[in-house]
């Protein structure tokens, strides 16, 4: 099943209609801030319930971490 909109793929994920990568990417937009707040709580509510949504966040938090760490070793080193 293919989603079209934002507030389409929430309600798949609420129904558990499980999109890894779409999870994925939601879980990128949710941590960086790129979510109109109405989105952020959608998303939340699918937090509520949602193991693989959880999972989702905390391996775009770990990610995002090594990102910014490599990208503070970068700039040392190039001092």
């Amino acid at each position: 099943m293919q989603f079209h909109t934002k507030r389409a793929l929430f309600e798949g994920l609420m129904l558990g209609q499980r999109h890894d990568e779409d999870m994925n990417w939601l879980a990128f937009q949710y941590i960086s801030g790129e979510m109109s707040s109405e989105e952020a709580q959608a998303f939340e509510q699918v937090l509520d319930d949602n193991v693989a949504a959880c999972e989702a966040v905390s391996q775009a938090l770990t990610l995002a971490d090594a990102i910014a760490k490599n990208v503070i070793i970068d700039i040392v080193h190039s001092c």
